[in-house]
C-alpha cells in the first residue's frame, strides 16, 4: 500500500488486507459464543463484518476479514466472554450466599415471585418504606 504517510498507510491497509486470526476459547465456553441455533455467532458477524468459525474438534475460534473488522471482532469475542464470566461469578455467588441463608433456616428464594427486595418465608421485604420508615 502506498501512501503520503506512514499513518495513512496503515489505515488503508487496515482497510484492505484481510487476515485470519484465531482465538482459543475454553470448551465450555464454546456453546456460549455459538449460541443458540448459531445466533450468538451470527450476531458477531454480523457486527463486526467478519467470518468467525469454530475449528472442528477444537476449542479454536477462526475469525477471518480485513483487519480493523478482526480487530472488532476480537474485541466483541473478549467482551462476549467476560460477560458470561462475569454472570457465571455472580450465580455462583448468589448460590453460596442462599446455601450460606438456609444454613442459618432462613427459607430464602431469591427468584421466588415479582417486584424488588429480598423474600423470606414467602414475606417480601420491601425496605424502609414497607416497614413504615421513610
Amino acid at each position: 500500500v502506498w501512501a503520503e504517510t506512514k499513518q495513512q498507510a496503515e489505515r488503508a491497509r487496515e482497510m484492505l488486507e484481510i487476515v485470519t486470526e484465531v482465538a482459543n476459547v475454553a470448551e465450555n465456553e464454546i456453546g456460549f459464543i455459538i449460541g443458540k441455533g448459531g445466533r450468538q455467532i451470527n450476531e458477531l458477524e454480523k457486527l463486526s463484518g467478519c467470518r468467525i468459525t469454530k475449528e472442528r474438534d477444537s476449542p479454536v475460534i477462526s475469525i477471518a476479514g480485513v483487519r480493523g473488522n478482526v480487530n472488532k471482532a476480537k474485541a466483541l469475542l473478549q467482551y462476549t466472554l467476560e460477560t458470561l464470566r462475569e454472570q457465571r461469578e455472580k450465580e455462583r455467588v448468589i448460590s453460596e450466599l442462599t446455601g450460606e441463608l438456609r444454613n442459618l433456616g432462613l427459607p430464602y428464594d431469591p427468584f421466588q415471585g415479582e417486584g424488588y427486595g429480598l423474600r423470606f418465608g414467602g414475606v417480601q421485604n420491601r425496605g424502609a418504606a414497607a416497614r413504615g420508615m421513610r
